[in-house]
């Protein structure tokens, strides 16, 4: 799912909501979810984010600001592991990457094509090469990116028409015709207005304006957490039956 406008707190509840909502999908610690954010330390948005992480902390993993810089390894690491064997990859559960403004992750921009051809040790390890490796190859072996961007300008910056083709899944806000047309193949966003966004659905070819959820409040996640750890002790027995 690639997000694309400037409703920076709607984006933010898309965000840390998809993330709190993957994880009550699967069984506690099955599936990993990786946020990654460079929010500033005491901002209210890096509060929200690690109120998201207390709600599941066993699923969802929360690197932010520097600490994003150690996640890459690991998510190539995986990636590697899931392609040198199919057949288990089919039985891993799911991790999703869940990025916050990518604008601010100048470590993922696009380098010279040219360049990249010359060097693929460097499209397969460094950040930029494992995030374009997700987009591309992640979704087929159980790795999936959800991730926002300030402006399709900015986008441009980071991932070509090609990749921003492979999200399947779109959501514009508001934006000129040309942009709109550029990231859902329609000028439809240049038609809404301050609180609704239009969903890109390239599997199922449609589109569909929505509003957007406001950021919940605490009550919210602190009921969500409740609910998911209540969850946890109930696998326990099973778990320990199935041990002794």
């Amino acid at each position: 799912l690639l997000i694309v406008g400037q409703r920076d707190e709607a984006i933010l509840a898309m965000l840390g909501v998809a993330a709190v909502a993957l994880a009550a999908q699967y069984a506690p610690g099955g599936a990993q979810v990786w946020a990654l954010t460079r929010t500033p330390p005491d901002s209210a948005e890096r509060r929200f984010w690690e109120k998201v992480q207390a709600a599941a902390p066993a699923s969802i993993r929360l690197a932010a600001g520097g600490a994003a810089d150690n996640v890459w390894p690991a998510l190539a690491a995986e990636l590697d592991r899931r392609l040198a064997d199919p057949a288990q990859a089919e039985q891993a559960p799911p991790w999703f990457l869940v990025l916050h403004e990518l604008h601010k992750f100048r470590e993922l921009r696009q380098e010279d094509e040219f360049a990249l051809s010359l060097d693929t040790d460097k499209t397969g390890t460094e950040p930029a090469g494992v995030f374009r490796r997700l987009i591309e190859e992640g979704p087929a072996h159980g790795m999936h990116v959800i991730c926002s961007c300030d402006s399709v300008s900015s986008l441009g910056r980071f991932l070509s028409r090609k990749l921003q083709g492979e999200f399947e899944m779109r959501v514009a806000f508001q934006m000129s015709a040309n942009d709109s047309a550029v990231l859902i193949d329609s000028p439809q966003a240049n038609l809404l207005g301050l609180h609704r966004a239009v969903l890109f659905d390239g599997r199922e070819g449609i589109l569909e304006t929505f509003r957007p959820y406001a950021l919940p409040a605490d009550a919210w996640l602190e009921q969500a957490a409740s609910a998911l750890a209540r969850r946890k002790s109930h696998h326990r027995p099973d778990s320990e039956s199935t041990a002794a």
